[in-house]
Parts: C-alpha cells; sequence; structure tokens
C-alpha cells in the first residue's frame, strides 16, 4: 500500500469515527443498544466494511462502544471519555488540579454511599497495617531493634 493510499484510508476511518460520533451524539443509538452490522454501516456510511472495523476498534478504544465478538457491537456511553481526556489535556495545572478535586469528592461520596460492612473491615486492617508499618519506620534504629529482640 502506497503513501497516498494510506492516507486517504486514514482519511475515511477518521470520517467514519467522526460520523459515528455525531450518531452517537444526535441520539440516534441508545446506551446499550446492539449498533448496526458492519455491513449495514457500510451501506449507510458509504464506505467499506474495513473502514467501518477499523473506526470501530478507534470507537472502542475511546470506551464509546463495546465489540461482543459474535455478538455484535454495543453502545456503552453516549458521552465520549477520549474527548474529556482531551480537553483536560488542554487545561491549565490549576484547572486540571480542580477537576481532580471534584472527580476525587464525588468518587468518595459514591464510595461511602455504596460500601459494605466487609469494604469497612478491610479498610481498618489497611489502616492497621499501613499505622503498624510507619511507626516501625519512624523508629530509631536501636529502638526498632530492642522492640524486635524484646518482643
Amino acid at each position: 500500500m502506497d503513501m497516498n493510499s494510506e492516507l486517504t484510508r486514514r482519511s475515511l476511518v477518521e470520517l467514519a469515527v467522526e460520523r459515528m460520533r455525531e450518531r452517537i451524539l444526535q441520539g440516534d443509538w441508545q446506551v446499550g443498544q446492539r449498533l448496526p452490522t458492519e455491513p449495514e454501516l457500510a451501506l449507510q456510511l458509504g464506505i467499506s466494511r474495513n473502514t467501518v472495523r477499523e473506526a470501530m476498534r478507534v470507537l472502542a478504544f475511546s470506551g464509546l462502544v463495546e465489540i461482543r465478538q459474535g455478538d455484535g457491537s454495543y453502545l456503552r456511553t453516549s458521552q465520549d471519555p477520549l474527548q474529556a481526556v482531551q480537553a483536560m489535556s488542554r487545561c491549565t495545572l490549576e484547572q486540571a488540579r480542580e477537576t481532580r478535586h471534584i472527580l476525587e469528592t464525588e468518587a468518595i461520596g459514591l464510595a461511602a454511599l455504596r460500601r459494605t460492612d466487609d469494604d469497612l473491615q478491610r479498610l481498618r486492617a489497611a489502616l492497621e497495617g499501613s499505622a503498624e508499618h510507619f511507626m516501625a519506620m519512624s523508629m530509631p534504629t536501636s529502638a526498632a531493634t530492642w522492640c524486635f529482640t524484646n518482643a
């Protein structure tokens, strides 16, 4: 394959990805819905099945689509995670800190709401182990040695 045909192929894949993202944003497909087959999409978009397959791989990599071998492709989300990451890459360090703070605060709240008694027990055990490790590391060597030999 020469360089020009490779560029054309890449451009077609990018165009197919863009068109499918547009259809997702327009609500043509619902989250969890099985997407049209490769031949159907190829016909709808006016491109080859190979180009559709490559575009689906891009969408799967970005987290929008889940490809189930032998079962088809399904819409995982209508919000493109890759676009969020791209937007974050253009923000300042302060904006990134603010975003991280917002996300982590929400994640902590959800974890607290969804936690189980078993989760709490494992968290307590991890904290105790961490505290013991910190205490052992912060003791002077002679005190640590005395504690170890006189235990």
